[in-house]
């Protein structure tokens, strides 16, 4: 018996350290909102299944990498649906809604509707398709899709990186 209890309280000695050794990936994660709730911990869980129910829809129907629409969102604006640049860009993938007007029409929407997650995914994915398109690079299409800036790029790079 003293045997058995030796060896039961090495194997949890055993995994409580390695527990502390090795903190959870956030590759491991099998969800997206997980990794919305790795890069944004204190946001509410409920509110990051919502953001990974649009942008797992978008991305693929626009056929783009789910984890270069997480990098850009959490880039632009912290998974902020409300969020509003000093140009003008709306919401969590900061949509310059002057710049896309031709999306906006052929769904029948306004700015406005940015602030609606799903619109706001929507369009964003579409762009990220479109900078990917005519794109050779990951770089090249980030820098199409913030307007030229290389700080922007290396931080979504990195932001990517980390998922």
């Amino acid at each position: 018996m003293k045997i058995f209890c030796l060896f039961l309280a090495l194997a949890v000695l055993m995994m409580a350290q390695t527990q502390v050794a090795y903190p959870r990936s956030p590759m491991k994660a099998s969800s997206t909102a997980e990794l919305i709730i790795y890069l944004q911990p204190h946001l509410d869980p409920e509110i990051a299944a919502i953001h990974a129910k649009y942008i797992d829809k978008y991305a693929y129907k626009w056929n783009v990498d789910r984890l270069k629409v997480i990098s850009i969102a959490h880039q632009e604006s912290k998974f902020r649906a409300d969020a509003q640049s000093s140009v003008g860009c709306i919401g969590a993938m900061q949509v310059n809604p002057k710049v896309h007007q031709d999306k906006l029409k052929r769904r029948g929407i306004t700015w406005r509707d940015l602030y609606f997650l799903r619109n706001n995914y929507d369009i964003g994915s579409e762009i990220l398709h479109d900078c990917l398109k005519s794109s050779r690079t990951f770089d090249e299409a980030l820098n199409k899709y913030s307007g030229g800036s290389k700080k922007y790029t290396r931080e979504v790079k990195k932001i990517y990186g980390m998922l």
